[in-house]
């Protein structure tokens, strides 16, 4: 007569359950690794999990998706990937103050986001459907990057929950006062320009 041990069982199926849990993959990992790369992979950020959920500097909803990167003043050189925009769950970023080069890619879609800072890099240029379906965004900061003339683009009439657009010494051209109505965006505090 075989013994049973269903107490063994159990555990194993708890076990088994629980570590299939934990090495579930977020499906951000292909973004984040593909950042990670343009990033040139900088020792600094302490970036080797393959799972963006495990990275310093970012944090993860429950349903391992990113929703806040924030590599503010990390000596970062290279550029930031396109594929950014398929973090759809993000609602922070923030790379401020590095030296991050080439256009800042288009965002467009990401609905949930609501605050952004590009702010003291190099950046080149920023496209014209960057703020498209950007319904939540709050805040963005531009200022000193080393922008080709431009002017704002129609695109950020979709991000009427705007109340701090700060672009210092962000190169922009055309006309601005007309843009900000109130009417368009009733909640702006915050609205900078400046050559400084």
């Amino acid at each position: 007569m075989k013994k049973r041990y269903p107490g063994i069982v159990m555990l194993f199926c708890h076990l088994s359950f629980t570590l299939s849990v934990h090495s579930q993959s977020s499906p951000d990992a292909s973004a984040m690794q593909a950042l990670r790369a343009n990033l040139g992979n900088p020792i600094n950020l302490e970036w080797s999990d393959p799972d963006p959920c495990n990275l310093n500097l970012v944090h993860c909803l429950n349903n391992h998706r990113v929703d806040k990167i924030n590599i503010n003043s990390k000596n970062l050189t290279g550029s930031l990937h396109p594929e950014l925009k398929n973090l759809s769950e993000l609602t922070i970023l923030e790379v401020s103050t590095n030296q991050l080069i080439g256009p800042i890619p288009s965002l467009a879609g990401l609905s949930l986001l609501q605050q952004l800072d590009f702010s003291h890099n190099n950046f080149s240029c920023i496209p014209p459907d960057f703020f498209t379906g950007l319904m939540s965004l709050q805040s963005i900061r531009l200022d000193y990057n080393q922008f080709s003339s431009w002017e704002i683009p129609e695109s950020l009439k979709d991000a009427s929950n705007l109340e701090n657009f700060l672009a210092t010494g962000a190169n922009i051209s055309g006309t601005i006062l007309d843009f900000f109505r109130a009417d368009k965006f009733p909640g702006l505090i915050h609205l900078h320009f400046g050559y400084e």
